[in-house]
Formats: C-alpha cells, structure tokens, sequence
C-alpha cells in the first residue's frame, strides 16, 4: 500500500498503529471485540491476532498509569454505579455521598452526625451540636449526665424518654425560650427527639445517657451517646 506523497508503508506498520489506538483508548473500546473491528478494517485472521498481541503489550506496558474515572462496579472510582470507595456512588462501603453507604457524611441529602460524650466527673456543659437552629449540649454535673436543648423562638420539638427501669417521659417546645433538659432530671435512660424550624429544616436524635461508671466500668463519669440526623 502508498502512504503520504507515495512513500510505502507496510501492512506490518499499519497493524501496529491499529494497536497502539485500541490500547490507547482502551477504556472506550473495551467492550468492542477485535474480531468486529478486524472485519470493518478488512483484517484477515492472521492480522487480527497481530493486531490483539501489540495492544496486549502496550496496555500491560502502561498498566501502572492506567485508571478508572468512571465505571458501573469498581473497587475505587471517582463516579461509579457500584463502587467499594467513590467519590459519588449510588452503592458504596465508603463514600462522600451515596444513596445507600455503609458509611456516609451525607445519604440522600441528609447529614448524620454520630454522638458520643465520655465525659469526667463534673465537666462543664459545652456545645456539641448546632445545626438548622437546634443546639445540644452535654456535660456532667456531680456524676450525673447533662443533655440539653435549644432552639429559635419559633422551633418545634418533641421528645419522648424512658429513664432505666422503663418509667417514660414526654418533652415539649413550641417555641423554645430556655434550654430543654433532655434527660428530664433522670440518670440513666434512653430517648428520640423530632425537631423543626419554620422553613421546614428537621432534626431527628435518638440519644441515651447514663450516670457514674459506664462504658464497662472504665469511665467514672458520664456518657451521653446517639445519632443525629438533619435534613438540607
């Protein structure tokens, strides 16, 4: 066969740019087989095996370069369908953001925020949450658990408690204008709370809280432990 300006170019150089192109874009003609290629280019049997043995070479060649942006199942891929950890993925052991995670900072556009307080005896109340206008506290006050609430003057919570020993309790803030003892003076005990603004922001809490010598007797103080979650 002619090249340019009728210079000759072998069927041997012609197979290896063929190649060279299949290993460079391997990704996008990966799920194209040689053979249907092979027969819009004219290639006989002989050629096809050329043709597959130089892209081989190459893309094991360059293999340590090689990477996944995007992919329907991965074990690590910037966007993925299915992905052990991805950057967005709709499955994911590990991911920033995922409709369905093990382990997420936001799932479908809520934030979980994890609570764990190991505190000392007679740690001073601190914030420990703030968020769409809902403030938590925590501290310990003589070995007992301090777990407080507090909102805008225009939030709504309810709580709903039980102390050890299943006596329950019920919490109400139409408008909040001090902190809501959340513990409702008990020591040891277990809750949720539903919160929201007038925007239409929620918080729910589940939380439990216990008094002196907790986590298998290694903490002399107080515990206050549970899971948030907030809607955008």
């Amino acid at each position: 066969m002619r090249g340019f300006k009728g210079a000759p170019v072998s069927p041997a150089l012609v197979l290896s740019i063929i190649a060279v192109l299949f290993a460079a874009a391997g990704t996008s003609l990966a799920s194209t087989p040689v053979a249907i290629i092979g027969k819009m280019l004219g290639l006989n049997g002989k050629q096809k095996k050329e043709v597959k043995s130089i892209a081989d070479k190459e893309i094991k060649g360059n293999a340590t370069t090689l990477s996944v942006l995007f992919a329907h199942s991965a074990a690590s891929a910037t966007t993925a369908t299915n992905a052990t950890n991805a950057t967005n993925a709709v499955n994911a052991a590990n991911a920033a953001n995922a409709a369905n995670a093990a382990n997420a900072a936001t799932v479908g556009g809520a934030t979980v925020t994890k609570i764990f307080q190991k505190l000392a005896t007679n740690s001073p109340t601190t914030q420990i949450y703030n968020i769409n206008g809902l403030v938590l506290s925590a501290g310990c006050a003589s070995g007992k658990p301090v777990f407080t609430a507090l909102g805008p003057a225009d939030g709504e919570m309810q709580v709903q408690g039980a102390q050890n020993g299943g006596t329950a309790y019920g919490l109400e803030s139409n408008g909040f204008t001090k902190a809501v003892d959340l513990t409702n003076a008990k020591e040891v005990g277990a809750g949720t709370l539903s919160y929201a603004n007038t925007t239409g922001q929620t918080v729910d809490v589940t939380f439990g809280f216990d008094s002196l010598s907790n986590f298998g007797n290694t903490n002399t103080g107080c515990a206050i432990t549970g899971t948030a979650i907030a809607s955008p």
